[in-house]
């Protein structure tokens, strides 16, 4: 095999652009995952060390941030897969809930493992749990289906082998990945799924029993009812809705579809999943921390593909190899909300799909919103070098988390395009405590009057009824009493429409500080592009502004404004802001009189 018979990956060492090359699965009916995918290609280089892997994967150890209060209030489970190497030490833990070990490999014929690759001894689990995060362990398999399900005594032999190893490391849980699993045998799949929870909860009290589930049920194989009663949650990977063999190049994730004749997203995934009858409380959004590279017909999205992708992992895409990941190339895809860059090499066009901040932020107030378990990462170490994506997971899900005081709020379809059949779902929209909302519906166009949208005045379903709307139903803008109302709809299976989008702000969208003779308002706040500072002061003379991060590095150089006695008020880009990045800031306010202000900032 040669390079020209496979895809390319390339990596950024030190200035040095390398090509590796991936061994490329040629997909005719079938998807085949990033899972499987990238479990084949480096079980492929023949390499066992962490150090040959941490060579492969250019590591070095960096200084962790200490001193960090913030708690996660949600579930954050991270995939670590064995060629991550040494980059666990690299993890920031007290910002990762679970971290489930990839993987002991079934094989279909015993039940016995045709590798662990060494679970036994492996120096991530303790250190995972010396940090108080839960350790799983990953059970994969990924062919030869019917061979294992028909066979009893490889089932029983696979739950006997995992509960040894789960005691032998005094791990928190398993977490199952039985990927392409053909119809004829989804009886089998499904009551084995069950006798695997029931057997690992009997044998290990407490357990946390899991399976990566997929995106899209493309047979209808998975009794989500059934098994919600058995297992503890699903990690569901919202992921690959574009794959390598994709005749178009389109979003790895996306918030929403793309393209009306694929109505596959994010969004429309969370709706399934809820809709089936998951409790959302069992349910882990999983994204990934991958992008994928198509060769394609033309500059824009959608376009056809001309051959496989290429996928590359977060860091790869940030280190913008040969410069093709710059600003220069990127482009925002309006109907999925989706990132990506569109370049030409060697006189043909090429589309890179990559989710970064702006896309995890918008996934992390959809877990919000729908009150989710919480997310999942494919995979740890994918960003490694690169704080930003650790950093949204502090500022979205853990207590130190802002809230989000305006945006939009869409059905499934996003803004381009209706809802489905058969949604039945409910989420959530809160504010800051002690304040209300203006509501107003921007779309509003509903299908029969079975497709029906209830609005509560309050954080659950329980709170009174505002609104009640279907069919031929219009509605004034409005506001809420309190902090919370929560959004609950319907549709039927005959015929969708247009569906709704709504915007909401709180009447205060700004954070405020005030003292006997000085007082500053920022708005809003969180902001995405600009906001607006309101300053007061007593004398005349300059007003200084310097924004740091959290961490006291200095984002913003010392900017001077003068100002005369009163209330001066400014823009954002009057104090020399372009293109910050989302996350969390302090900006600095030293008033003519030498009074300090800092106020936080949060860029979304």
């Amino acid at each position: 095999m040669n390079c020209r018979q496979v895809n390319s990956l390339w990596v950024l060492s030190r200035g040095t652009i390398l090509l590796l090359c991936i061994l490329t699965i040629q997909l005719s009916y079938a998807q085949t995952s990033i899972h499987q995918e990238q479990s084949e290609y480096y079980k492929s280089l023949g390499i066992r060390t962490n150090s040959q892997f941490d060579s492969l994967n250019v590591f070095t150890q960096q200084r962790i941030p200490s001193g960090d209060t913030c708690h996660l209030r949600k579930m954050v489970f991270g995939y670590h897969p064995y060629w991550a190497g040494n980059q666990y030490l690299n993890y920031r833990w007290n910002l990762l809930s679970d971290l489930c070990f990839f993987s002991y490999e079934v094989d279909p014929a015993s039940g016995y493992p045709v590798t662990t690759h060494d679970w036994e001894t492996a120096p991530v689990i303790d250190t995972a749990k010396a940090h108080g995060t839960r350790v799983h362990l990953c059970v994969t398999s990924f062919k030869s289906h019917s061979l294992f399900f028909s066979n009893p005594q490889a089932q029983q032999q696979l739950i006997s082998n995992v509960i040894s190893l789960l005691k032998l490391r005094n791990a928190d849980g398993v977490n199952l990945d039985f990927e392409a699993v053909p119809s004829s045998v989804h009886v089998a799949y499904n009551n084995f799924l069950v006798g695997f929870a029931d057997s690992l909860h009997a044998a290990i009290p407490g357990c946390l029993v899991s399976m990566a589930s997929p995106a899209v049920d493309w047979d209808n194989d998975l009794d989500i009812p059934r098994l919600s009663a058995h297992f503890d949650f699903f990690m569901v990977m919202a992921y690959d809705f574009y794959w390598n063999g994709s005749s178009v190049a389109g979003p790895v994730a996306g918030l929403f579809h793309m393209t009306a004749g694929y109505n596959y997203s994010v969004t429309r995934t969370v709706s399934w999943y809820l809709s089936q009858g998951a409790p959302k409380e069992k349910i882990v959004l999983g994204l990934p921390y991958y992008g994928r590279d198509w060769p394609v017909t033309g500059e824009l999205a959608p376009s056809a593909t001309t051959g496989e992708a290429t996928a590359l992992t977060y860091r790869q895409i940030r280190n913008n190899y040969a410069g093709f990941y710059s600003d220069q190339f990127r482009r925002f895809e309006p109907n999925s909300f989706a990132n990506y860059y569109s370049y030409k090499y060697s006189n043909d066009w090429h589309q890179c799909f990559s989710d970064d901040v702006h896309s995890f932020n918008r996934y992390y107030n959809l877990v919000d919103r729908f009150d989710l378990k919480g997310a999942g990462i494919w995979a740890l170490g994918y960003d490694d070098g690169y704080a930003d994506l650790w950093d949204m997971i502090r500022y979205k899900l853990s207590d130190c988390a802002y809230t989000v005081c305006e945006d939009s709020v869409y059905d499934a379809g996003g803004s381009a395009f209706g809802y489905a059949d058969n949604e039945d779902y409910s989420f959530n929209i809160k504010v800051n405590a002690g304040d209300n909302m203006l509501l107003n519906f921007n779309q509003l166009e509903l299908d029969g009057s079975n497709d029906t949208l209830l609005i509560f005045d309050g954080p659950d379903e329980s709170s009174p009824v505002i609104q009640t709307l279907v069919s031929g139903s219009s509605v004034a803008p409005f506001q809420s009493s309190g902090n919370a109302v929560t959004i609950r709809f319907t549709s039927d299976n005959s015929g969708n429409a247009g569906g709704w989008k709504i915007h909401y702000a709180c009447p205060s969208a700004g954070i405020e500080e005030n003292s006997e003779q000085h007082s500053v308002l920022i708005y809003p706040n969180p902001f995405s592009e600009s906001f607006t500072v309101e300053t007061n002061s007593t004398s005349n003379g300059t007003v200084h502004f310097s924004i740091t991060d959290i961490f006291g590095k200095k984002i913003l150089p010392r900017t001077c404004v003068n100002v005369n006695t009163g209330t001066a008020r400014f823009s954002s880009t009057e104090i020399g802001i372009q293109k910050l990045n989302p996350g969390l800031y302090l900006l600095h306010i030293v008033h003519p009189d030498g009074y300090q202000s800092v106020i936080k900032l949060l860029k979304q």
